[in-house]
């Protein structure tokens, strides 16, 4: 491309990053073999929001070994007429724009190189700030929220249907009355959302999947419109459903649809400055990849949850010093299972290579938890960590050690009835040669023990069992 025609471009960038979808002007551009097999991949990368790709394929067409000309570009963008009205503001665009330079290519033919033409001012235009849904006025709303989780995470899950059941009643008794303010009125609606989403939470850890969510998700859409930020809700109900959707074991392709549904989510997330609820679209997201991995484990998929485990976590930055904490601890520990080969429950995965870094990287993590962000660790996250730093224990062969920390998970997982990850803990136990079933006893038991000992019949049977032995 011509200056005049690269102005062009950079003058519709904005509207090229908000609207163009770049999966719709993909088969033009490989049929008429203006991108490579490796630069399509990257264009349909799963993991990345439309934007990112848009990014990605402006980065491409600016770049000086570019086979796409100004008028492939405009031809592509007409493809089936999907953004035809972008290659029109394209082509009135480099119109009107003074021509105070030559026509000279500015590319060398002689020129093999991928460095970016002016890149400096492309770059400013493609990372050029819009204006994004701030965080500072939902604190207090956060602070519900990880209330409510928090509730759910020590097991106190009454308490949690209580406070929930009791919210929703404020929220209807109050929606219509005159003499509330509507600000009081959308608070209740985030309040009574917030509620939702953290049942809906509550569901995917204790991975009820024979319960219908619909009437969740029902409710869900109905507050949207009267929340605060619509926008910052419709995020949540998209992630939420997408995990959810993940959930189905009867869809072959729950994953590949729950992720989809995460891709719109991380499409409003945008528009949102970082923080809790961004970040928890991020985190749901790392759930899904960790299953996805389970499925199918290689190096790139291994690279890209921790990739995303990083983003969840540097999206907390800006909240509260606690809730950084929470979620970083929660966040972690999956980076730990990550490194010594687990999959989201606890389960081991096959034909995963632990190595001896992964070992160490997941020690330093491991540490990291226990002397930098313990504090406040939720009975759910004990179990989990106890079960990470067991298995840690078991490969550097401290058999000891590992049956300590599996039993300490296993009574947590048993007490609290956290299915999806008892049976991997209990399968860690019997691996190590100990009973996963802890022995039970109840009151009535002891009061017998006590009467036999008084009476001397434990001591007798004691006495006879010795002199069997002896024999």
């Amino acid at each position: 491309m011509n200056k005049k025609e690269l102005s062009a471009v950079r003058n519709v960038t904005p509207v090229i990053l908000d609207n163009l979808d770049v999966k719709h002007i993909i088969p033009y551009l490989i049929q008429n073999g203006l991108v490579s097999q490796s630069t399509t991949e990257e264009l349909l990368e799963l993991n990345e929001t439309r934007r990112s790709k848009c990014k990605r394929f402006l980065n491409y067409i600016l770049s000086v070994d570019s086979k796409c000309t100004f008028e492939d570009l405009l031809s592509a963008l007409r493809f089936k007429n999907v953004h035809s009205f972008i290659a029109d503001q394209l082509q009135h665009a480099f119109e009107t724009t003074v021509d105070i330079i030559t026509d000279k290519p500015e590319q060398n033919e002689g020129v093999h190189s991928t460095t970016l033409i002016d890149e400096k001012r492309c770059n400013e235009m493609l990372t050029k700030n819009v204006p994004r849904i701030p965080i500072s006025s939902r604190k207090s709303l956060c602070a519900v929220s990880v209330m409510l989780k928090r509730l759910s995470h020590n097991a106190e899950f009454d308490k949690l249907h209580e406070i929930a059941n009791t919210i929703k009643r404020a929220y209807y008794t109050n929606r219509m009355k005159n003499n509330v303010q509507v600000t009081g009125k959308m608070c209740l609606a985030d309040m009574h959302f917030v509620s939702l989403e953290a049942l809906l939470s509550l569901r995917r850890e204790k991975y009820i999947d024979s319960e219908d969510p619909s009437d969740f998700f029902k409710e869900m859409i109905e507050l949207i419109p009267f929340t605060k930020d619509p926008k910052i809700s419709s995020m949540v109900y998209l992630a939420r459903r997408g995990s959810a959707l993940a959930m189905d074991t009867q869809n072959a392709h729950a994953l590949d649809d729950g992720l989809s549904y995460l891709q719109f989510a991380k499409e409003h997330a945008e528009d949102i400055l970082p923080g809790k609820d961004t970040g928890m679209v991020y985190y749901i997201e790392t759930n899904l990849l960790f299953e996805k991995y389970e499925t199918n484990p290689s190096n790139e998929m291994k690279s890209k949850l921790l990739n995303t485990i990083q983003i969840a976590i540097s999206q907390f930055a800006e909240e509260s010093e606690d809730v950084q904490r929470d979620f970083k601890r929660q966040l972690m520990i999956k980076m730990a299972y990550c490194y010594l080969g687990l999959g989201l429950f606890g389960k081991r995965i096959d034909n995963v290579a632990v190595e001896g870094c992964d070992i160490t990287k997941a020690k330093n993590v491991i540490d990291f938890i226990e002397t930098e962000i313990w504090h406040g660790i939720e009975k759910r996250r004990q179990m989990l960590f106890f079960h990470v730093k067991a298995e840690y224990y078991r490969q550097i062969d401290n058999v000891a050690q590992s049956r300590m920390y599996a039993r300490k998970a296993n009574r947590l997982a048993e007490k609290y009835n956290w299915t999806k990850e008892l049976p991997n803990i209990s399968s860690l136990l019997n691996r190590l040669g100990s009973h996963a079933k802890q022995t039970e006893a109840t009151e009535g038991d002891i009061y017998k023990m006590l009467e036999d000992v008084i009476s001397g019949e434990i001591s007798n049977k004691i006495s006879v069992q010795t002199n069997t032995d002896n024999k």
